[in-house]
């Protein structure tokens, strides 16, 4: 039997040592890896929060061939817009703007629909049930610029309004998220 001398350490086999070395470094990437797919994982799990979608409408001067200010915003009734002495129009600007992140802007699409309402004259008994035309309905793609989650705007062009209300309804539909709708109304009137 060999003892080791005085002061002399025993003498250890160097493969023993790097394989505990190598042992730890594999568990060390082991839990590495572990973490970090699990952590993907968990994160791609977590729905996006809905964008939101918000209506702008301007008049477009049949005189001038500029836009006003957002009628939306103004919250007014607007009266005999097509003969109006200072701003005729008879059609109108609607945007849509986008605002949040959509997943696959591709494939996201807005759609507008604008209804008149041409049960607008007095004398209409209470619970009078009006009657809604469609006037305007059209699909388009987001603009890339939604990618990013920056705002991004649509414009629709609706043409011969200015004398009966119009319910406007937007929908973005998204096919990774659910959809989001946004609706107003145009208050126009005319009096003869």
């Amino acid at each position: 039997m060999n003892y080791p001398l005085k002061n002399q350490t025993p003498h250890h086999n160097s493969s023993d040592t790097s394989s505990f070395g190598n042992l730890t470094w594999a568990i060390l990437f082991s839990l590495a890896v572990f973490s970090t797919t699990h952590i993907t994982a968990h994160a791609q799990e977590a729905p996006l929060p809905n964008p939101t979608l918000t209506i702008g409408a301007r008049l477009f001067g049949s005189s001038t061939g500029t836009l006003s200010a957002d009628i939306i915003a103004s919250g007014q009734t607007l009266h005999n817009t097509p003969a109006a002495s200072d701003f005729p129009a008879e059609s109108v600007l609607v945007t849509v703007r986008t605002n949040g992140i959509i997943n696959n802007v591709g494939a996201a699409r807005i759609h507008l629909v604008a209804k008149e309402n041409f049960d607008t004259g007095v004398g209409y008994p209470a619970g009078h049930r009006a009657r809604w035309k469609s006037i305007f309905d059209s699909k388009v793609s987001v603009p890339g610029a939604a990618s990013s989650g920056k705002s991004a705007f649509v414009g629709f062009f609706l043409q011969k309004v200015g004398c009966a209300p119009v319910k406007l309804r937007a929908e973005l539909t998204m096919p990774e998220q659910k959809s989001v709708v946004a609706e107003q109304m145009l208050d126009f009137r005319c009096f003869e």
